[in-house]
């Protein structure tokens, strides 16, 4: 890994998907098949520098029998990995979305957050002396957004929003 040109790295590993579909989440070949992305989380952490986090995440969960696509809980779940050498990050939230982790690495790789964005930014993955601004950048493009909608939309009742406009932009995000 070139450590001094490479900003982000997108793997799609396609044998736990593919055996979750064929033999079910429950199956012995999916312990195989989760072993093997093991060794490779774990040779890629060993070549993170200080300052490089890595997330590993699941698109989708499954029913028992390999389904997704649906809202029950087992097809909406997914695992999620955070892992940098050099910070000592806090706990993940209860209740973490899979929608908030749009803002959160869009901030964290300096992007811009995409204007129709409903997810909240996980404060624990940001330097504390940065959580502050990542959460007011949150809270603003949230606000355009419904304010866009809501303009567009006359029935969308956009005052139960504003209505908490007067509490910090933490607490308006918890």
């Amino acid at each position: 890994m070139s450590h001094s040109s490479t900003d982000l790295i997108v793997a799609h590993v396609l044998g736990v998907d593919h055996c979750g579909h064929k033999y079910g989440p429950n199956h012995i070949q999916m312990s195989v098949q989760l072993r093997k992305v093991d060794e490779i989380i774990l040779e890629t952490a060993n070549e993170l520098e200080n300052d490089d986090l890595l997330v590993v995440l699941g698109d989708h969960g499954m029913t028992s029998t390999g389904d997704h696509g649906g809202d029950s809980d087992d097809e909406t779940h997914a695992g999620l990995l955070v892992f940098s050498p050099g910070h000592a990050l806090a706990p993940l939230p209860a209740g973490l979305r899979q929608i908030d982790l749009v803002p959160t690495l869009s901030l964290l790789l300096g992007l811009p957050i995409p204007f129709s964005n409903l997810g909240i930014v996980v404060e624990s993955l940001f330097p504390p002396h940065l959580a502050e601004q990542a959460v007011a950048l949150n809270y603003e493009q949230v606000r355009r957004f419904a304010s866009t909608y809501a303009s567009a939309n006359p029935s969308f009742e956009i005052s139960e929003i504003i209505a908490h406009d007067t509490t910090s932009t933490a607490e308006q995000l918890r």
